[in-house]
């Protein structure tokens, strides 16, 4: 699987950022009652949360990388 982006001439250190999910409306089945995911609580819809997600990137990459080291 390839996910291409044209950075055009590159003179100097860039990154592209990329998003890769799995979508699922009811998430979680427990004692026979399908519950949907937290982001729902949060956000009006699936793409609302996408961009949120990718809005917060630079905050939730300092964030784990605190956690890893």
């Amino acid at each position: 699987m390839a996910f291409p982006s044209d950075l055009g001439k590159v003179s100097i250190s860039t990154s592209v950022t990329f998003a890769v999910g799995q979508y699922r409306i009811n998430v979680v089945d427990y004692l026979d009652q399908t519950q949907t995911g937290y982001y729902l609580s949060q956000y009006r819809n699936m793409l609302e949360a996408v961009d949120g997600f990718l809005g917060d990137y630079e905050a939730a990459n300092q964030q784990s990388q605190s956690l890893d080291k």
